[in-house]
């Protein structure tokens, strides 16, 4: 036991676990900030934007900077560089005329630049940021009016008590508790990948207070929602519904929809806001921006903290013997002036003098080139397509930080959809202790297929399981087709159905493959059937032309056979003529 409570303190002394502690009391301090959460009065908008209840605005804040406190933050951030304090100390010297040896201008532009340099970086950064802050609290959403209407307001304009409707494949606005739902059963689902990096879909249930009500109905209720404070753990929730003339119902886990969770499964819910902007557990679980300094600026403050200190020592030199040169020449020899201050005044001249000669030790193209090349590298991170996957490329939130991925040694993190691809597939199955596998080979094909009656009926039961008892929801093309628009995942064109399991969408896939099997065979068989009767179609097309080819070329073979017969015949006819007249001729 001794030896175990040693241990248990080294580790809490560890840097890494003093950091979980340092979190863990930061989320404490802030979900601290109340000691009760007030009753949330069901349409009664008054009464909850009472200053005594203090609920949030619905405002989504992951900005570092506002307008006003952009330039004194950036200061401190700055001033946190050994290479910033020098500068300023550079400048500070060369401002005072009595030992300054240079103009005041050349510290102050250097200073100037460098910060300069980092506050456009740091603006710019700051400016994606609120951009992104912009497009999420502008997302627009439909309120339930107190005459049960619909009216499209932003997520920021959301407030704690009110009815919101949540259509399918959107992502829920704050933390809500589900009170309708378009499923009969009052189920509804939400994918939490964005929460916990699970992507298997949570089952939410409507309270039986509420269930079979429609959004009329609610408008006209009169009760009180009583929640637990607060708090940063996800798939953890207390409450109370209490509706007049209703038995209270109790409220856990299963009747929470979370910020920032898509709802799956179901057309529409409609929730009413327990936790708004800050208080949601997803902000619970955010930290404030913090101003880090990676590791390379660190030890560069190291390295400049070594030079200042040689530079010291340097300047302490040159003062002393400047000291002892005025003490040992300057008044014995009447043409040399001296300093009328005295020996320390004028070495402490001389010291800040050779301080501010000396400021080239620690150039200024140091820091500036690094800020350049910070940005430009992760620009190049940006663009790597070998670094962006098909939902985009990567973003480099902070430019200053990407050295230190050099540094990573050991990377933590879950196997599910990490190391591996998240995807269930069907190899077996056991059906009256005969196994069934995924079988390729056509041997195996034939032996399925001449299988015995009651041996395929088995199977065929077995199937038909599979494909009933399920928890799955069909959907239709039309409701593919949107969720394709809202960037949901889906594939395939014919009704098909959502699983909150893995497990059961690859036995269902498997189960529709093995009913296609049959189907598919008849339809290559005809595809096969038919590609043979175009091929011979092709073959006696091909025949007759050659037919015809070579009955042309036996013509053109007669008609000239025919035309060398008669010039022949022709040229016989005359020679005859020519001897009978040569005959005439001799008898004459």
């Amino acid at each position: 036991m001794i030896e175990e409570d040693k241990i248990k303190k080294r580790l809490a002394k560890a840097p890494v676990f003093r950091k979980i502690k340092k979190k863990r009391d930061q989320v404490k301090h802030r979900e601290g900030t109340r000691e009760d959460y007030p009753p949330i009065h069901l349409n009664e908008p008054e009464r909850n934007a009472k200053k005594e209840n203090r609920f949030p605005s619905n405002v989504i804040t992951t900005s570092k900077y506002t307008l006003w406190s952009f330039i004194p933050l950036v200061l401190w951030s700055q001033y946190r560089r050994a290479t910033t304090i020098y500068f300023t100390l550079i400048f500070a010297i060369t401002a005072i005329p009595a030992v300054s040896p240079i103009t005041p201008w050349t510290g102050l532009l250097g200073l100037l630049f460098i910060l300069v340099v980092s506050a456009v970086r740091e603006g710019w950064e700051d400016v994606l940021r609120h951009r992104a802050d912009k497009k999420v609290n502008d997302r627009e959403y439909c309120f339930v009016k107190q005459s049960g209407a619909l009216k499209n307001v932003k997520s920021r304009d959301l407030h704690v008590g009110d009815f919101v409707y949540v259509e399918a494949n959107e992502a829920i606005p704050a933390d809500m508790v589900l009170l309708l739902s378009s499923n009969e059963e009052g189920i509804a689902y939400m994918e939490t990948s964005q929460l916990d990096g699970e992507t298997n879909l949570k089952q939410r249930k409507v309270p039986p207070v509420t269930a079979g009500k429609t959004k009329e109905e609610l408008t006209d209720l009169s009760g009180v929602l009583k929640c637990e404070k607060p708090n940063h753990i996800l798939y953890s929730f207390k409450g109370t519904l209490e509706i007049e003339g209703e038995d209270a119902a109790p409220l856990d886990k299963q009747n929470l929809l979370l910020q920032n969770a898509y709802l799956r499964n179901v057309k529409w819910v409609v929730g009413l806001v327990a936790y708004a902007g800050p208080e949601t557990k997803l902000s619970l679980n955010q930290r404030e921006p913090p101003f880090k300094i990676s590791s390379l600026d660190k030890r560069l403050n190291a390295y400049v903290l070594v030079i200042f200190l040689l530079d010291l020592a340097i300047c302490v030199g040159l003062s002393v013997l400047s000291g002892f040169f005025e003490y040992k020449y300057a008044t014995h020899n009447y043409y040399l002036t001296t300093d009328p201050s005295g020996y320390w005044m004028v070495a402490l001249k001389r010291f800040a003098s050779y301080f501010a000669l000396l400021s080239f030790l620690i150039p200024l193209s140091l820091v500036v080139s690094l800020e350049v090349v910070k940005v430009i590298q992760s620009r190049f991170m940006e663009w790597d397509k070998e670094l962006s996957t098909k939902d985009g490329r990567m973003t480099a939130r902070t430019s200053t930080l990407t050295d230190e991925l050099a540094l990573v040694k050991y990377v933590f993190c879950d196997k599910t959809g990490t190391l591996t691809e998240n995807v269930m597939k069907f190899k077996q199955c056991s059906i009256r202790g005969r196994l069934y596998e995924d079988a390729e080979e056509d041997h195996l094909q034939h032996a399925l297929e001449d299988a015995d009656k009651e041996e395929a009926e088995d199977v065929e039961n077995f199937l038909r399981c599979l494909a009933l008892c399920h928890s799955a929801i069909p959907d239709s093309k039309e409701q593919r087709e949107r969720e394709e628009a809202n960037d949901a995942k889906a594939d395939g064109d014919k009704n098909v159905g959502k699983n909150a399991d893995k497990d059961e969408a690859a036995l269902r896939a498997k189960n529709g493959d093995k009913g296609k099997d049959k189907n598919e065979g008849e339809d290559e068989t005809k595809k096969q059937e038919k590609e043979k009767e175009k091929s011979e179609e092709k073959k006696l097309k091909k025949n007759r032309k050659m037919k015809k080819k070579r009955s042309k070329r036996d013509r053109e073979e007669d008609e000239h056979d025919a035309r060398d017969r008669d010039e022949d015949e022709g040229d016989e006819e005359d020679e005859k003529e020519e001897d009978e007249d040569a005959i005439d001729y001799k008898a004459s």
